[in-house]
């Protein structure tokens, strides 16, 4: 669906460190990389692949929807010294160059597929590195602009970003909330935030570099996805992002107790910009979940071998049910076949399947992580309609669930969600339940 393009396009991120809660791209840091243990989600779409992290201590232990992409960076970046992993034959090798001579082979032994051309790094300050990524993020908002509009309206109706802000706003604010390295697809490479390398900057590069392989095996710039109507694009980025968190951890476990003691103080230190906390758990959820439960999807792939991992990233799962229950990727259960579209009172500019993810993720405004995930279970297809009235945007979504004592288990928690704002739960027939919003 449409909705997950434009999460994917947003922030396409590598790693993503909170203690809170793409095809196109995704910031792969504290944002993109949520603590096992936490209940929030993961900043994933903007043509970049991006790590973000917050305030979680990092253990082994330790997860969008759609939103336009945000690719290739500026001349800003393009100016910026680009490292290789070959150090020149006149000086002595670098920090990076060589981590990257013992990143490079790890990650290729791990993944099971050699790298066809050796990967780009680029490292740059803070500011500087903060400046590029909004400069990634604002030319994918002029390049998908009608996208950008018509789900900052969406948004804004599901509760998902507050009236006042915008997607451009919204995922430029995670450059500074945290943002510690992207993979951009357009330009094929990777960038880290700050010059030194540390554990914890490995941590975050081999999370990057398994990115950047799989792009360069199985090319992750996928556009044929942008246009379908079903969560094709949220579950690809849950892929990709499970796949380089996998392969992250594994490196984690080759650390000593000194260094991943050393990595956590690091990560502690960092300097912090906007705080995570200033976006909806509604959001983050979205962002953060393809971490989090695309690491544990990876995770039994992996136990299958590199064939059904591989044969995943060739052909994603379709909804982001079968991200959030491995076992129907594993056993090939198709996704829930869609509803018919509900009734809408004006011409419709978008819809498509709003997916259990999603459900979750509005839930959570509202209700506790616990109840909405247990609401949103059960889910068994929908459809959803976006229109606009006077100078708002009205989104109506009909939901079926496995059985009555679901949609039961449901409509009790949209009750409780529809008491904020102009929102209205009703029952369509007797194994539907609807829920209409404008904001």
């Amino acid at each position: 669906m449409r909705l997950q393009s434009v999460f994917r396009a947003a922030l396409f991120a590598g790693v993503l460190l909170t203690s809170c809660a793409s095809n196109d791209a995704q910031p792969a840091g504290p944002i993109a990389r949520v603590a096992e243990s936490t209940t929030t989600t993961e900043a994933t779409d903007v043509g970049v692949v991006t790590t973000v992290v917050a305030s979680t201590a990092l253990t082994s232990t330790s997860t969008t929807t759609s939103a336009p992409d945000t690719s290739a960076p500026d001349t800003t970046i393009a100016t910026s010294t680009t490292t290789e992993a070959a150090p020149s034959t006149t000086a002595a090798p670098t920090a990076l160059e060589v981590a990257l001579r013992e990143l490079i082979p790890f990650v290729e032994q791990e993944r099971g597929h050699r790298f066809v051309t050796t990967p780009s790094v680029v490292q740059l300050e803070g500011d500087e590195f903060v400046d590029a990524f909004g400069a990634v993020v604002e030319r994918n908002a002029e390049r998908y602009a009608a996208d950008y509009a018509n789900f900052t309206g969406i948004y804004h109706a599901m509760g998902i970003i507050s009236p006042d802000e915008n997607l451009e706003q919204i995922w430029a604010s995670f450059g500074d909330a945290g943002v510690l390295g992207f993979y951009d697809r357009e330009e094929k490479q990777v960038f880290l935030r700050g010059r030194e390398i540390d554990e914890f900057t490995k941590i975050v590069l081999v999370h990057e570099l398994v990115h950047a392989l799989d792009d360069q095996v199985f090319g992750i710039e996928r556009p044929e996805y942008d246009d379908r109507d079903d969560e094709i694009s949220w579950a690809f980025s849950s892929v990709l992002e499970g796949n380089a968190r996998y392969i992250e951890y594994r490196y984690r476990d080759t650390l000593s107790s000194a260094e991943r003691a050393a990595a956590a103080e690091q990560q502690r230190n960092l300097p912090r910009g906007a705080s995570l906390r200033s976006f909806t758990e509604s959001f983050l959820e979205l962002q953060s979940a393809k971490y989090v439960h695309g690491a544990r999807l990876m995770d039994e792939l992996w136990d299958e071998g590199i064939e059904a991992v591989d044969a995943v990233i060739v052909s994603p799962p379709s909804a982001s049910e079968q991200v959030l229950h491995p076992e129907l990727v594993l056993e090939d259960e198709p996704a829930d076949s869609p509803l018919s579209p509900p009734p809408a009172d004006g011409p419709v500019f978008e819809q498509g399947v709003w997916g259990q993810i999603g459900l979750e993720s509005i839930l959570r405004d509202e209700l506790d992580p616990n109840t909405a995930q247990a609401a949103a279970e059960g889910w068994g297809g929908d459809w959803y309609v976006a229109w606009t009235a006077g100078s708002r945007t009205c989104v109506r979504l009909d939901v079926a669930m496995d059985t009555p004592a679901d949609l039961d288990e449901l409509a009790q928690a949209l009750e409780a969600w529809s008491v904020r704002g102009d929102r209205e739960i009703y029952y369509p027939t007797a194994d539907l339940v609807r829920l209409t919003t404008c904001g």
